[in-house]
C-alpha cells in the first residue's frame, strides 16, 4: 500500500496557487519515488547541490498536485477552506485539459516534468533528475485540432536551439475519451548546403 503524504498547507487563489512542504525529506522522497521536483521558495542555495541546506518551504506546483491528488498520494489540508475548495473545483475542471493530459504522459513515460513558462513554452522535462543535469525537452501542448502559429514556432525553435534543448509539440486527440491519444512532434533547424561551393572549388 502507497504511503499518503500531507501537504501541509495549499493556497489556491486567483494571486497564489500552490502546495507547500516544509519537511526536506518529504522533498527527497517527492522526487525520487514520484518524480516530482519541489521548489524551494526559502533560504537561497549557491547551488542546486547544497539543497539539503535550503530552509524550507518548498513549492509544489498544479499539475504536481492534481497528479499526487488524484493518485491518492497526498491529502488536501489547508488552514483555508476557500482554498481547498478552490483546488477541488479547479481539479475538476481541469482533470481532462490538454495540459494534464500531456503532464501525465510524460510522467507515465518517466520524466522529472517542471512548468516551461521560463522558456516560454508549457512543460520543461527531464530524462534525469533535475538537481544533476539539464533539461532535454521544451514540451508546447495543443489539441489536434488546433492551428499552429508560424511566429510561435520560429520564437520556439530559437530558444531550442540557443538553449540546446528538443523542441515537442504534443498533439492531443480526445476524440474518444476512451482511447486518448497523444503524439509528439519535432521540429528543428536544419542547415542547407551549397553544393555549388564544392564544384567551384574543384574548377579552380
Amino acid at each position: 500500500m502507497e504511503e499518503t503524504f500531507t501537504i501541509i498547507e495549499i493556497k489556491w487563489n486567483s494571486k497564489c496557487k500552490m502546495g507547500i512542504i516544509n519537511d526536506y525529506k518529504l522533498v527527497e522522497q517527492m522526487r525520487e519515488k514520484y518524480k516530482i521536483i519541489c521548489e524551494p521558495i526559502g533560504s537561497p542555495a549557491i547551488s542546486k547541490h547544497q539543497n539539503h541546506l535550503l530552509i524550507g518551504p518548498y513549492m509544489l506546483h498544479k499539475y504536481d498536485l492534481f497528479f499526487l491528488y488524484e493518485n491518492k498520494y497526498i491529502i488536501i489540508n489547508s488552514k483555508n477552506i476557500e482554498d481547498e475548495k478552490n483546488f477541488l473545483i479547479e481539479y475538476e475542471n481541469n482533470k481532462n485539459s490538454i495540459l494534464y493530459l500531456v503532464y501525465k504522459d510524460l510522467h507515465q513515460k518517466d520524466y522529472f516534468i517542471i512548468p516551461g513558462k521560463k522558456y516560454g513554452v508549457d512543460f520543461l522535462v527531464y530524462k534525469e533528475d533535475p538537481n544533476f543535469t539539464h533539461s532535454n525537452y521544451l514540451i508546447s501542448c495543443k489539441n489536434i485540432n488546433d492551428n499552429i502559429d508560424v511566429k510561435d514556432v520560429i520564437n520556439n525553435e530559437r530558444v531550442s536551439f540557443g538553449t540546446l534543448k528538443m523542441l515537442l509539440y504534443a498533439f492531443v486527440d480526445d476524440k474518444n475519451k476512451d482511447d486518448i491519444k497523444i503524439n509528439y512532434l519535432n521540429l528543428s533547424w536544419t542547415q542547407i548546403k551549397n553544393e555549388n561551393e564544392g564544384s567551384s572549388k574543384k574548377n579552380n
